[in-house]
């Protein structure tokens, strides 16, 4: 879910849920930061990231192209790409 002043909840495959804002003032230098939280069962979390936390702050850099939020993402532990189809109305 992204709602239009950049604040967004994603929930991945895994059930982890990322919680953050991004800010769209400047659609090709697109910049944010997050909360990658992973999922419990009975308050006790599936995962740990290396540093035995089951949470983890990352940064996001990105533009718009073609629709698509398109960008890197980087954590403590790892980094990676996202790709976003904004077609859809925010909210």
């Amino acid at each position: 879910t992204l709602e239009r002043s950049g604040d967004f909840l994603y929930t991945g495959t895994n059930g982890v849920k990322v919680r953050g804002t991004l800010d769209f003032s400047a659609p090709d230098r697109i910049t944010g930061t997050a909360t990658a939280t992973q999922p419990k069962v009975l308050g006790v979390p599936l995962m740990r990231y290396p540093d035995g936390s089951s949470s983890t702050n990352l940064t996001i850099r990105a533009q718009i192209v073609g629709g698509k939020l398109q960008g890197q993402f980087s954590d403590p532990f790892e980094t990676g790409t996202l790709v976003a189809d904004l077609s859809n109305p925010l909210q």
